[in-house]
């Protein structure tokens, strides 16, 4: 029995997390996350501030963090998916706990929680100010442990190709020989990331170009509220080069 092939586009948080879960439970699956740049080169890199849980239960609840979400959004939450990642959070924080993540903690050993903007009560587990960093360096070292993962760099997805409706591969461009190549699969994940490289200037970094959603609008899927983006407010000015650097 010929076993699934499965093509994940995006080397960041979500490309690494989702490898990692479906290597752990399907051990005889052939995993491929493909990515433009290095292995390195993602959003996650470059996030700082930290992510939000509820990891305090005694003075915490997912109820009061999910309100919290619901009113920040101004009416625009598809609640249903609020709760799913609010109730979902902190087992994916003691996942990346034991993958080895090094959040921060206080003397006592108990997590070290900030407290940012909408949130009624200390949430974001952080790693110094380096927080996406720390994070892709583990995922990235977890994924190097498990043998039916492999990782091809400098692959730049370009189509999805489609057969009656259903992907079943991708056209990408090897940028290293300028060759065009077809990588055939069972499943396809795009974890590709934002594109906040179509304005003038942001501080994602330069693969931050919206293939992902490209990609999957061409091959038919559907769209939703692609006219928010989240911008960060603070950057340092530079006069050349669209990727500034974010001052949080």
């Amino acid at each position: 029995m010929l076993q699934p092939n499965i093509i994940i586009i995006g080397s960041g948080i979500a490309g690494l997390s989702c490898a990692l879960r479906i290597a752990d439970h399907q051990p005889d699956w052939k995993i491929q996350i493909i990515t433009k740049k290095t292995a390195r080169t993602s959003n996650t890199r470059y996030a700082q501030g930290g992510i939000a849980a509820v990891m305090d239960t005694l003075n915490d609840t997912p109820e009061k963090h999910i309100q919290d979400t619901l009113l920040s959004g101004k009416g625009k939450c598809d609640e249903n998916v609020v709760r799913y990642v609010v109730e979902n959070a902190a087992a994916c924080i003691h996942e990346l706990i034991r993958y080895g993540v090094p959040f921060d903690r206080k003397p006592s050993g108990a997590l070290s929680l900030g407290l940012e903007g909408g949130h009624s009560y200390p949430r974001i587990l952080h790693v110094k100010d380096y927080t996406g960093f720390a994070i892709e360096r583990v995922l990235l070292n977890q994924v190097k442990k498990r043998p039916n993962i492999l990782m091809y760099t400098h692959i730049h997805a370009i189509e999805l190709g489609v057969t009656n409706k259903q992907s079943d591969g991708v056209y990408a461009l090897d940028t290293r020989n300028k060759s065009m190549v077809f990588l055939s699969s069972d499943a396809i994940v795009i974890a590709t990331g934002g594109s906040g490289q179509v304005f003038e200037v942001t501080t994602n970094p330069t693969v931050s170009t919206g293939d992902g959603v490209a990609m999957a609008c061409r091959a038919g899927a559907e769209t939703k509220y692609m006219q928010y983006f989240q911008f960060h407010p603070t950057a340092l000015y530079k006069s050349k080069g669209r990727q500034k650097f974010l001052i949080s």
